[in-house]
């Protein structure tokens, strides 16, 4: 994995190690804006908290209520004008257009360059209309000047990462003689945020383990199948994805204080194979529309204040069996 990211972006490594992380992020002017936009942001879109004006302006929507204790309009939003840019993994020209930009916080890229090689490791299938949008604070008017929010004086933002398509590729939960005893355990995907858990998804509608529902399928009797080295059980999630990093700017250098995540699981799938059943692999897909946010994905600005210089990711998991993964 780490040989994919040196070949691919070689060229852009060599331009960006040369800038400090602050240099990286902000090199424009930046003004408080914690007062309703002149602007209409009238049109919702289909990307969380953002919105959209009649001259096809972007911008984040904040509750005044829920946000700053230095407002005092809590009947009024504001509209952080944001820029957005759109990456299909598809396209290796905005890609690397992407990387090479020298107003994007190092945690992003990387983060980025993360999602982008578990996709060039994926098989052809999965590597369908996978696609990213990042909403960055944005000029209104003059292309010099970043409009930020202000919390309790200090000026914030935050970067908005949207990814669709999203798969874990076909993870292996259980291999070997072994599998068919771990299986008859295994009937669901927990999800977990942070260390709690947020909810359990089955891998069948009739709440069966994954190896009734083989033997069923296949009309097997337990005794009928033996264990055998090539055995093996695989599993494998499909999701939308909203990452959000929310920044402070102490003493002129802006500090990454909570990033958070929302995640929509749209599949589940599973693939199970016993050698000596004498039948081929048995695979399914469940569809969800099961939706996970960190605590304070809605409003992330007072617990990235007060984090100060420490990041705090809010980390959202899936498990199944032994294995763990962050949806990251």
């Amino acid at each position: 994995m780490k040989k994919t990211r040196i070949c691919l972006f070689m060229a852009m490594a060599l331009c960006l190690s040369s800038l400090t992380p602050t240099a990286l992020a902000f090199s424009k002017s930046d003004t408080e804006v914690n007062k309703p936009s002149s602007t209409s942001y009238s049109e919702s879109t289909e990307f969380d908290g953002i919105y959209k004006s009649v001259d096809g302006q972007y911008a984040m929507k904040v509750s005044a209520e829920n946000s700053s204790k230095t407002l005092t309009r809590s009947s009024e939003s504001i509209f952080i004008p944001v820029e957005r840019i759109d990456i299909p993994f598809s396209d290796t020209i905005a890609v690397r257009a992407f990387v090479n930009r020298t107003d994007i916080p190092a945690e992003i890229i990387n983060d980025f360059q993360d999602k982008y090689e578990s996709y060039l490791n994926s098989n052809s299938k999965e590597k369908e209309n996978v696609h990213a949008t990042l909403f960055a604070p944005a000029a209104n008017g003059n292309p010099d000047v970043i409009l930020k929010y202000t919390y309790n004086g200090y000026p914030m933002q935050t970067y908005q990462f949207n990814y669709t398509n999203c798969s874990t590729g076909w993870k292996d939960v259980k291999k070997g003689a072994g599998t068919k005893d771990k299986v008859k355990l295994i009937k669901d995907v927990a999800i977990t945020i942070g260390s709690a858990l947020s909810t359990k998804l089955s891998y069948f509608s009739t709440g069966k383990s994954i190896w009734d529902s083989f033997a069923a399928y296949y009309k097997l009797s337990d005794n009928s199948v033996s264990t055998d080295t090539k055995d093996y059980f695989e599993a494998r999630l499909v999701w939308d994805q909203v990452t959000k990093y929310t920044y402070t700017n102490m003493a002129g250098e802006w500090e990454c204080g909570l990033v958070t995540y929302k995640v929509n699981i749209r599949t589940l799938g599973q693939e199970t194979y016993f050698s000596k059943s004498g039948k081929g692999p048995y695979n399914t897909e469940t569809a969800y529309n099961t939706v996970c946010s960190s605590p304070h994905f809605n409003d992330p600005w007072a617990t990235a204040f007060n984090n100060g210089r420490y990041t705090v990711r809010e980390t959202i998991s899936w498990s199944t069996g032994d294995v763990k993964y962050d949806f990251g």
